[in-house]
C-alpha cells in the first residue's frame, strides 16, 4: 500500500486505534490512553538528555519559571520525531480485570504482547502500517502507533 497523505493516516489510525478498549477487553483486560498527541514542544524537552534538561531547568528557575523548570527537569524521555507529535500514536495502560469485572491488577507484560501481537496482525491482515513498541530497539510496550514518514 502506498503511504498515505498525513491527514488520512490521522483519520485511519484514529478508527484502527478505536479498536484497542475493546479488543483489551475480549483479552480480560481494561485500559485507558496514557497519551495520545504530544505537543512538539514537549517531544523536543523529552528529546534532550539529563544534563541538557538540567541546564534548561536551572534557567528556567533563575528566570522566575520554577514550576517550568520542575517541568522539564521531570519530563520523560522521548524522542523529537514521535509519531505522538503527528497524532499517529497513542500509548494505554492496561489492567487485569477481576471475575466481577473491576480492575484488579496491573496487566502482565504477557498481556500487553498479546495486545501487541493482535495489532500487529490488524495491521498485516489490512495492509496497513501498524506497529507496536513491544518490538522496539527500546522496548515500549504500551506504544501502538501507525508507521508514516519512515518512523514507527
Amino acid at each position: 500500500m502506498p503511504e498515505l497523505d498525513l491527514h488520512t493516516a490521522r483519520v485511519r489510525f484514529t478508527l484502527y486505534a478505536s479498536m484497542i478498549p475493546a479488543q483489551a477487553k475480549e483479552f480480560g483486560l481494561e485500559c485507558f490512553r496514557e497519551e495520545a498527541k504530544r505537543a512538539q514542544v514537549a517531544a523536543a524537552v523529552n528529546a534532550l538528555n539529563s544534563q541538557q534538561k538540567a541546564e534548561v531547568a536551572l534557567l528556567l528557575d533563575d528566570h522566575g519559571y520554577q514550576a517550568l523548570g520542575l517541568a522539564v527537569h521531570n519530563a520523560g524521555v522521548g524522542i523529537l520525531l514521535s509519531l505522538h507529535t503527528l497524532g499517529l500514536a497513542e500509548d494505554y495502560t492496561f489492567f487485569r480485570t477481576s471475575p466481577s469485572g473491576a480492575p484488579a491488577a496491573p496487566a502482565l507484560e504477557s498481556d500487553y504482547t498479546k495486545m501487541g501481537e493482535w495489532w500487529e496482525e490488524l495491521g498485516k491482515k489490512d495492509d496497513v502500517p501498524l506497529r507496536w513498541g513491544g518490538r522496539f530497539h527500546t522496548v515500549d510496550m504500551p506504544h501502538f502507533s501507525w508507521a508514516w514518514g519512515g518512523r514507527l
